[in-house]
């Protein structure tokens, strides 16, 4: 009883640790699709995989992948242990570091393909959009890095959340304030009246005399 906003904030750890295995293995399956293409397609004689501007950034995806199923596995063991400060920032780290790996994947899996990576065909192209969730949802990428800030370095509250509070106030005196009503607007009509219509210009002298 009356513990229903605790009950609230405790599923938010668990959240964020299947938020970040869910985009571990997307990240992972983007790898694996881009490392079969790269080792199966041949190009003079030789797999496109064996030139270091796929193999780098394959290998760079694979070893933020492991960085981040670690942080995973840690944020896990926390909840697990019931340590809910140390789960929290874990399972923050963890959803984040999660998310923009899946995204690099993804973009290195459509790269890695050429221009069949944005066909249908090959099933990466759709990888994009399901990868960028997980920098949305269940929290932004904006917010977890607000938390690690604050909870985790000991830095003060951004000073845009800070200035919101201090305004707020002043916006709601202002808006309790009586204000002159304003005149209406009078519509414009399109035909002008002679005193505002422009003037054609002076005449041009005509002669009545004509020559004979």
């Amino acid at each position: 009883e009356d513990a229903g906003l605790i009950q609230l904030f405790a599923g938010l750890n668990p959240e964020r640790i299947m938020a970040a295995s869910f985009s571990t293995g997307l990240a992972r399956y983007a790898l694996d699709r881009a490392v079969d293409y790269v080792k199966g397609r041949e190009v003079f004689g030789a797999p496109i995989g064996s030139h270091q501007g796929l193999a780098h950034p394959l290998a760079q995806t694979k070893i933020e992948i492991e960085l981040a199923r670690l942080m995973t596995q840690k944020a896990a063991a926390l909840y697990e242990a019931g340590d809910d400060m140390g789960a929290g920032e874990a399972a923050n780290m963890a959803k984040y570091a999660a998310a923009e790996v899946a995204c690099d994947a993804a973009d290195v899996a459509v790269q890695s393909h050429g221009g069949n990576g944005i066909t249908q065909e090959y099933g990466v192209a759709g990888l994009l959009v399901a990868a960028r969730a997980g920098r949305i949802a269940p929290v932004s990428r904006e917010m977890i890095l607000n938390f690690v800030g604050m909870h985790s370095l000991g830095l003060p509250k951004s000073i845009a959340t800070r200035a919101t509070r201090v305004s707020w106030p002043c916006f709601a005196r202002s808006a309790c304030r009586p204000t002159a009503r304003r005149p209406a607007l009078r519509r414009v009509s399109s035909c002008r009246t002679a005193a505002t219509r422009p003037s054609p210009g002076p005449a041009m002298p005509t002669s009545t005399n004509r020559s004979a």
